[in-house]
């Protein structure tokens, strides 16, 4: 934001710089604005961001997120081909991230941070409640029909 005085004092302000050579970035969203105050960051829905990652990236990661762990049959949907991708030790860990995850009577695994797997793929990191640390690690890639689950990982 650039200050603009007018020929009788008064100042006015966007985004156009005086002038326009000493300014050489394009511009860009700086940020989004949250709908809710920010959890603090030892709250169950604190969600850490890698450095790198957009607000774009992350609105579009969460709402991927929130729609999917609201549906059983885009869940499943999003994973139909991980079955075939991961060990088999690894595919039972899945089932029983996404019978948590789906269990009216559980506590359901809660995302608790987003890093950069690639040009379009990132590793979302899930944690039981019961500590700190991460537990699950769901790999997704974005598409042009929408994200897909690309492996699973767990600590245990």
């Amino acid at each position: 934001i650039f200050p603009h005085r007018a020929d009788d004092g008064t100042i006015s302000w966007n985004n156009t710089p005086l002038n326009p050579r000493e300014h050489a970035e394009p511009p860009y969203i700086m940020a989004a604005v949250a709908g809710m105050p920010c959890p603090q960051q030892d709250a169950a829905a604190y969600a850490a961001l890698e450095m790198g990652i957009s607000d774009a990236e992350f609105i579009a990661v969460s709402n991927f997120w929130k729609d999917i762990s609201k549906s059983e049959s885009k869940f499943d949907e999003a994973s139909v081909y991980l079955s075939l991708i991961v060990s088999q030790k690894a595919g039972e860990a899945f089932a029983a991230f996404r019978t948590a995850l789906f269990s009216p009577n559980g506590q359901p695994p809660q995302m608790q941070a987003i890093f950069r797997g690639g040009l379009d793929a990132y590793d979302l990191a899930f944690g039981d409640g019961s500590a700190n640390s991460s537990d699950f690690f769901l790999s997704i890639s974005k598409s042009t029909t929408g994200f897909q689950f690309l492996n699973f990982q767990t600590q245990y």
